[in-house]
C-alpha cells in the first residue's frame, strides 16, 4: 500500500490517521443519536426580576449630551492632563514640544523631478516608447536573420534507435479498481462498516 505514487508512506499514514478520525467522529455521532438520554431540545429556565438596570445603560439625559459627545470631551480632558504634567515635569511650560525655528530660502530654478510639459506623458513616454520598439525590431531581425541561415537545418531533430520491451512499464497500475489504493481501504471499511 505504501507507494511513491501516492507521496509515499507519509501520505498514505496521514490519510489513515484522518480517516480513524472521522470514523470515530461518525460512530460517536451514531451513539449520541441513538441515545434517548440525550436531549437537545429547549430546557426550562428560572426567569428572576431584577431591582436595578443592566450596569452597561446609561438613561443619564445630563449637560454633557449623547455618550459620543461625553467620550470626546473626556478623552480631551485626559489629553489636557497628560500634557499639563509633562510640562510640569519638564519645567517649561511656554515651550511647545516638536516645533522648531526653520529658514525658508527661495530658490531660482525648478525642481529637477518636475514635469512643465502639458504633454500625456512628454518626453519620458515617448522616449520609453521608441526604445521599447527599437527592440522589438532587433529582435525581430535576429530572428529573420537566423531563420534564413538555418533554412535547410532543422534544429533540435536527431535519430534516435526504438527499442521494444517484452513487459510492461513497472509503474503500470493493472488492476480494474480506480483511484489510489488509499481510496480502495477507505470503500471497503466503509462497506464493513455498514453491513
Amino acid at each position: 500500500e505504501d507507494s511513491d505514487e501516492d507521496g509515499g508512506p507519509q501520505v498514505a499514514r496521514h490519510a489513515s490517521e484522518v480517516y480513524e478520525r472521522r470514523e470515530i467522529r461518525l460512530a460517536s455521532t451514531a451513539t449520541a443519536a441513538r441515545s434517548e438520554a440525550t436531549s437537545l431540545s429547549d430546557k426550562e429556565v428560572k426567569v428572576v426580576a431584577q431591582t436595578k438596570e443592566w450596569t452597561g445603560v446609561d438613561d443619564s439625559d445630563g449637560e454633557d449630551g449623547p455618550p459620543i459627545d461625553r467620550h470626546a470631551s473626556e478623552t480631551f480632558e485626559r489629553r489636557e492632563q497628560r500634557l499639563a504634567a509633562a510640562s510640569a515635569a519638564t519645567g517649561r511650560e511656554e515651550v511647545i514640544m516638536a516645533d522648531k525655528e526653520v529658514n525658508v530660502s527661495s530658490q531660482v530654478k525648478d525642481w529637477a523631478g518636475a514635469d512643465d510639459s502639458d504633454e500625456d506623458g512628454g518626453p519620458l513616454i515617448e522616449r520609453h516608447a521608441s526604445e521599447t520598439f527599437e527592440r522589438r525590431e532587433k529582435r525581430l531581425s535576429f530572428a529573420v536573420q537566423a531563420a534564413a541561415c538555418d533554412q535547410a537545418q532543422v534544429l533540435a531533430d536527431m535519430e534516435v534507435p526504438i527499442t521494444s520491451q517484452v513487459k510492461d512499464w513497472v509503474e503500470a497500475d493493472d488492476s480494474d479498481e480506480d483511484g489510489p489504493p488509499i481510496e480502495h481501504h477507505a470503500s471497503h471499511t466503509f462497506e464493513r462498516r455498514e453491513q
